[in-house]
Parts: C-alpha cells; structure tokens; sequence
C-alpha cells in the first residue's frame, strides 16, 4: 500500500481510507523462491518530505487550495524520524521475519530509484527545490542506500540490488528520467510524483534480472 513503513511490513496493520491492511509480511507464503523488498522511504519521510517542499514551492490558486486543503499553510511540526541505526533494525526485522515464513527464499533488496541525480537542478520545474532542500534529499537517498547496505551485509541469501547507483543518470531532469517529476497532477490521481514511470519499472526489472542472472540464481 502507498505510505507503508517498514513495521507495516512486520507488525504494524496499515489504515488507508475506510479501510485496515494487514502486515505485508502475512502475504509471504512458505514456499516463495525469491521475495524482493523496497522500503524504508517513508519510515523518514523520503518522497513525502520532496512532495510537500515542491508543493510549498508551487504558485498559483490550485496550489493555495491543496495547501489549504491538507494543512500545510502553517510551519511544519517537527517530526523526528528514525535514526539510522533505527531504519538498519527495522530492515533487519523485515530480513528476518520473510525468512521465518520462507525459510528456502532469496530475499532481494532493491534499493529506491534515484530521483535527484547528476542532472537535477534547482532550475528544473519538475523538481522545484532550494540548493538546500536538493542536498537533504539527495542526503536521504545515500542515507538509504548506507542502510540497505548495512542491512543486507554477511545475511546469507540476501541479495543487493544497487539500483539508485545504476539510475544516478535517469533522475528528475534527465535526458532519460526513470522517475516522475512533481506536478499538481499528483494530488488528482493522475500520477505519482518522484515515483518510477514506465521505463523505470521496466530498467528495474531488467538490473534485478541481470544482478540474479549473475548470481547463477535465474538463466
């Protein structure tokens, strides 16, 4: 589900809209051969924190409405997230518990697509951001992948996926973006902002593919 940490994985059941999510983890069956994992994003508030700040950065009456709307006229309630070494023993738990319900499964982490890469810039409309709001994001994204590293280190059959390296080249302003780019249209339905398009699922799939083929574990 949208929003889902990494305890609505392990312990946690999920409320969006009317309705109650049960921990994903319950949907792992016994005999899975591989269970890939992408989380940990908004644990720290990754691509929540990226759309309120180009959201506050937009101008206009759409914008006045959807900030009126969810409460974001006033200064933010500081939050504090999980610290690394919490977001590291949250994945850890998550690593553990698909291993107790799919004792034989390679568990793969896939680490988040980059969003703000080489090429994004504070001129780029799609990513509207201060020089210092594209530093705490892009600090996000390495804080991520430190995690899925330590995370995934000396864990027999866990394997890493480098994926936000990999697309370092395909973020928001990019000749080729494996992402989208902010736009009012997210808070329509339309589409997701700074979440993969098309060919960033299908780039995903094929890295995922070419890092197992390697590994001897699919042909």
């Amino acid at each position: 589900m949208s929003g889902a940490t990494l305890l609505d994985i392990t312990t946690t059941s999920q409320q969006a809209l009317l309705a109650t999510f049960a921990p994903q983890i319950d949907s792992v069956t016994a005999d899975a051969h591989f269970v890939t994992i992408t989380a940990g994003g908004n644990d720290m508030g990754y691509i929540g924190g990226m759309i309120r700040d180009a959201l506050m950065a937009s101008d206009g009456p759409i914008a006045d409405t959807i900030r009126r709307e969810l409460a974001l006229s006033q200064p933010d309630v500081q939050v504090v997230p999980p610290s690394e070494d919490e977001l590291v023993g949250r994945m850890r738990d998550v690593i553990d518990a698909v291993r107790f319900k799919a004792p034989k499964a390679t568990i793969v982490l896939v680490e988040y697509l980059t969003v703000i890469g080489n090429d994004t810039t504070h001129h780029e409309k799609s990513a509207p951001f201060t020089d210092e709001q594209l530093a705490k994001h892009k600090s996000q994204a390495q804080q991520l992948q430190r995690v899925y590293a330590r995370a995934a280190e000396g864990r027999a059959g866990v394997r890493l996926v480098p994926i936000a390296e990999k697309s370092m080249g395909h973020g928001v302003g990019s000749e080729d973006p494996w992402v989208t780019g902010f736009s009012l249209a997210t808070f329509t339905g339309e589409e997701a902002a700074f979440h993969p398009n098309a060919r960033g699922m299908q780039a995903v799939a094929e890295i995922i593919h070419e890092e197992l083929k390697g590994a001897g574990l699919v042909w």
